[in-house]
């Protein structure tokens, strides 16, 4: 889907007034500390917040996976790719890539992408094997895997490496023998990010136009039903990466577009159900590749990145209701992406994000993964 890609750069602008909320846990590096020439990407919470994952990848040896590591401690492992039968011969050396690890809302489990020797991405699911190999599954790389609340479905998208058009898909993984249920169709547009709301009976997505090179966000009312499909966005550029609050009763997501030959970033909100117009949240903020805006446990708030490279990218929040208030949160680090958020006792938050690392380091090059526990106002 290389046509949307064009979105994925912002530069500098704007500002915000930042109130620094303090820390009430010690910022920690997650990531493994060797090899050092190793950049990390895509972090994620288990379902307990008690492990994390993120996404690796070593230059030197062409090596691309998926770690998982105890969240409060060092212990990490790599995940093995499932070659089965379809990977005799490969190149030990080089294995399959491992991405998109999607953890299981309720188990230990996760599924993940990975071409397990095959030319293709296919999902595979921890002691399971491949969950997408089938014919009837169809060809194409399958991407962005997420789950339904209740860990009973699995949506994704299914992309057309030479076309690059993809739709989203549905899987019942207790009864795979049925195949995947296709949810969207659409000739000419690509649709993918798909994102259950809360209760599981929603389905979020993007939708790219190629030719008016334009991406916008629909709903699918009815996960039963895809005719029940709705238009949530239609702004200028790309609205991207939603995210639905705690309630689902909003979606805030990324607003990409061009201005003065410069490509921009802001933050917006806007009604689930599409009534009103959607509100800017914050101007100038960093957008990750995959990962969403990160609501606050009581959904008053949303966290983001702010595009600031004289004070580091720094991590900050602004209220949903208010926009003007605003403010900082302290983490250490420099160059600050990829944020998620997991909640935490007593209305903290625990939050984890790659940096380049923190400022007392001396080596600043490649990114890592940090994580901490922080009050906000």
């Amino acid at each position: 889907m290389r046509a949307h890609l064009i979105f994925t750069a912002v530069l500098t602008f704007g500002a915000l007034s930042v109130v620094t909320a303090p820390a009430t846990a010690k910022v920690r590096r997650v990531s493994k500390k060797k090899p050092k020439k190793m950049n990390t990407q895509t972090p994620r919470f288990s379902h307990d917040g008690a492990k994390v994952s993120y996404e690796f990848h070593i230059p030197r040896k062409k090596h691309k996976g998926v770690s998982i590591c105890a969240a409060e401690g060092k212990s990490c492992k790599n995940v093995e790719p499932d070659t089965g039968a379809s990977a005799a011969g490969f190149d030990d050396d080089a294995p399959p890539p491992v991405r998109e690890l999607a953890w299981h809302p309720k188990g230990r489990s996760y599924v993940y992408g990975s071409t397990g020797g095959r030319s293709t991405l296919n999902i595979y699911m921890e002691g399971e094997g491949c969950l997408s190999c089938e014919k009837s599954f169809g060809y194409g790389n399958k991407i962005h895997s997420t789950w339904s609340p209740d860990g009973k479905f699995l949506a994704f998208a299914v992309e057309d490496p030479a076309t690059e058009h993809g739709e989203v898909y549905l899987i019942d993984i207790y009864n795979l023998e049925n195949g995947p249920t296709k949810l969207t169709s659409h000739e000419d547009d690509t649709s993918y990010q798909p994102r259950f709301s809360p209760d599981g009976k929603k389905l979020l997505f993007t939708r790219f136009n190629p030719e008016k090179s334009d991406n916008d966000l629909y709903v699918i009312d009815d996960v039963g039903d895809p005719k029940s499909v709705r238009k949530l966005t239609s702004q200028r550029g790309a609205e991207l990466n939603g995210s639905w609050s705690p309630d689902g009763s909003k979606i805030a997501y990324y607003s990409v577009y061009e201005r003065k030959g410069k490509t921009k970033t802001d933050l917006h909100v806007t009604a689930a159900d599409g009534s009103g117009k959607p509100t800017v949240l914050a101007k100038g903020v960093v957008k990750p590749d995959l990962a969403n805006p990160v609501w606050s446990p009581d959904g008053k708030k949303v966290l983001f990145v702010r595009d600031h490279e004289k004070k580091s990218n720094p991590v900050a929040w602004v209220s949903v209701e208010d926009p003007k208030t605003k403010g900082g949160i302290k983490t250490g680090t420099l160059q600050n992406s990829d944020l998620v958020g997991f909640p935490a006792d007593e209305g903290r938050i625990k939050l984890l994000w790659t940096a380049q690392g923190k400022k007392a380091d001396k080596e600043k090059t490649w990114r890592k993964v940090y994580t901490g526990t922080f009050d906000l106002p």
